[in-house]
């Protein structure tokens, strides 16, 4: 149970991180383009951008995790 609830912790932080970035960059791509849509190629770029930092923050963190518990 201790161990739950640290790891159900430890998520929040990470999880507010990563919906406030993807927020952030909509918000981004709407002011390039200059329109409040969420369409438009700066729009889709942006999420492209946010995914691939999504990705390489969970292999990061994986890759810290492992190393921290010696797998």
């Amino acid at each position: 149970m201790p161990y739950a609830l640290a790891s159900s912790v430890a998520i929040v932080p990470w999880s507010v991180t990563f919906v406030y970035f993807g927020s952030l960059s909509r918000s981004l791509a709407d002011v390039v383009d200059g329109h409040a849509g969420p369409d438009g190629l700066t729009a889709a770029a942006f999420l492209v951008a946010s995914g691939a930092l999504l990705i390489a923050a969970l292999a990061y963190t994986t890759i810290i995790s492992r190393w921290a518990l010696n797998l």
